[in-house]
């Protein structure tokens, strides 16, 4: 055993040490929460549009029946011209405003179509007829058009058509002559086609049409075409 001066010292008791805490939570800085709102605010703009994607599919699905229900055209509605000659019908389904040049209507049935093209009064004679106006009367001359828009031949009655004049009164068309009655609007007119011809209405002296009254049928319902008569 080595002398006591060679022995190596004992370690002593060491002090207490105590354990080192953990560092403090820190909260999410402002970096972070910027990051969280952004992508946030993607999510949201990425779920409009995909409702807008689902919106715009649906409509161009429900819009792509629409043309072959319009087909079949139903009563009180007017169909479009196909042939779009100039100043020809479906230029509006109620009468133009007097003056235009375009005064027509469509019944109420969506059957016909009429357009007064001009207005000729004060008239003695016209070259349509042979006879002279009676005494303290003249002649009003309507220059028609009328579209049958039904699905069956139309052949007009002229005591079915009339004017309405200032006093509120309803004269009846003077039956076509012999040289009027060969237009074709005093003729059958098929579907779909556009007769012309005149309506001859005798008046008093100083007595004017304000409308014409027009009927397809004797038993339709009439449809007035407000009229610029040229007095």
């Amino acid at each position: 055993m080595p002398p006591a001066d060679q022995q190596a010292p004992r370690p002593g008791p060491q002090p207490y040490v105590p354990p080192v805490p953990p560092p403090p939570h820190r909260p999410t800085g402002p970096a972070n929460r910027r990051g969280i709102v952004v992508i946030a605010a993607a999510a949201a703009v990425l779920l409009v549009l995909a409702l807008l994607a689902v919106l715009y599919v649906v409509t161009n699905l429900g819009g792509d029946d629409a043309p072959s229900g319009q087909q079949t055209q139903q009563p009180g509605t007017s169909a479009a011209p196909e042939d779009g000659g100039e100043g020809g019908p479906g230029e509006g389904d109620g009468p133009a405003t007097p003056g235009t040049g375009a005064m027509e209507a469509t019944s109420a049935d969506g059957l016909a179509r009429v357009k007064v093209l001009d207005v000729e009064c004060d008239q003695t004679t016209i070259p349509s007829r042979e006879v002279q106006v009676q005494a303290n009367g003249h002649y009003c001359v309507l220059d028609v058009d009328f579209t049958n828009l039904s699905d069956a031949p139309v052949l007009l009655d002229h005591e079915a058509q009339g004017v309405r004049t200032e006093l509120q009164q309803e004269v009846v068309a003077d039956r076509p002559s012999r040289i009027e009655e060969q237009e074709s609007l005093w003729e059958a007119v098929q579907p779909g086609e556009t007769a012309t011809g005149i309506m001859v209405f005798t008046l008093h002296v100083g007595e004017y049409p304000e409308a014409l009254v027009f009927r397809h049928d004797r038993f339709a319902e009439p449809v007035e075409v407000l009229l610029k008569s040229a007095d």
